[in-house]
């Protein structure tokens, strides 16, 4: 294992998150990386050293140092991103704000919508939405549960981390600073917005604007249902091994009918 370099360059490309060098910092990197563990079991086999660690192009990389080398997660419900997103347009049901919690290990998409966005109705939707699976509760040691997310001042009050501490999550900062360091979760923005405006834009005339939060609930219950690569699955199937019927889906916006019970329809005159 090397002990000594020299640093010709010492500072041409220096790590933005840990700020350690690039491709001199190789000892630095196998004897005090957080990866170091994993390749405590033998020493006399070679390390793996991070390839942007070494060619210095950490910098051109949307997420956090620590994550290069962790294994994807495959249980679902254990590990989340979180972002917010804002609409300059007030819901008929009052909601201005959305955090979009999507799942790492499925990469489904979850939207708690909230008025304000204040401490109190964060802690309340959080706790509601976990309370909505209780699948996600079973504690498994060999995966970390934490919630990633930006360092915003709604993520740092006492009662949401009691919240999620009692559910067995952690919480994870992104680094300050690095606006595209929760990759994942703004990525994830960015397709349920995207959706959420076709699915607006696509009827005529267009849907209107206070009515954007159940088009994003839309967008967001669509996409679990799309094939992804990365797991060579549907989000939804993935999670519950079930399959959905496409016949009983529906566009946004297009008429639905609900089912009335016989003993009701008298009154109406209709079965549908």
């Amino acid at each position: 294992m090397v002990t000594s370099y020299t640093t010709p360059s010492l500072y041409d490309h220096v790590h933005q998150v840990t700020g350690h060098p690039g491709k001199h910092g190789m000892a630095w990197h196998r004897d005090n990386s957080e990866n170091a563990a994993y390749n405590a079991d033998d020493e006399a086999a070679p390390r793996p050293v991070c390839t942007a660690c070494i060619n210095g192009t950490m910098h051109q990389v949307p997420t956090d140092h620590r994550r290069v080398h962790r294994p994807p997660p495959t249980i679902p419900g254990q590990q989340f991103a979180l972002d917010a997103f804002t609409h300059n347009v007030k819901s008929a049901r009052h909601y201005k704000y959305c955090d979009l919690l999507t799942d790492l290990a499925t990469g489904q998409t979850y939207p708690v919508f909230t008025r304000n966005r204040s401490a109190d109705e964060l802690t309340s939707n959080i706790k509601t939405f976990f309370d909505m699976h209780p699948a996600w509760h079973v504690r498994h040691p060999s995966v970390p549960k934490f919630i990633r997310c930006d360092a915003e001042s709604n993520y740092k009050s006492k009662d949401f981390l009691y919240c999620i501490s009692r559910f067995g999550y952690e919480l994870e900062r992104s680094p300050p600073r690095d606006k595209h360091a929760n990759g994942i979760a703004e990525r994830a923005v960015g397709i349920i917005t995207a959706k959420t405006n076709l699915a607006m834009l696509a009827p005529t005339p267009p849907v209107p604007q206070r009515f954007w939060d159940l088009a994003m609930s839309y967008a967001c219950t669509t996409k679990a249902f799309n094939y992804t690569s990365r797991i060579k699955d549907s989000p939804y199937h993935f999670a519950h091994q079930r399959h959905i019927n496409v016949m009983h889906l529906h566009p946004f916006w297009s008429r639905c009918y609900v089912y009335i019970p016989t003993k009701n329809r008298p009154k109406l005159g209709s079965a549908r």
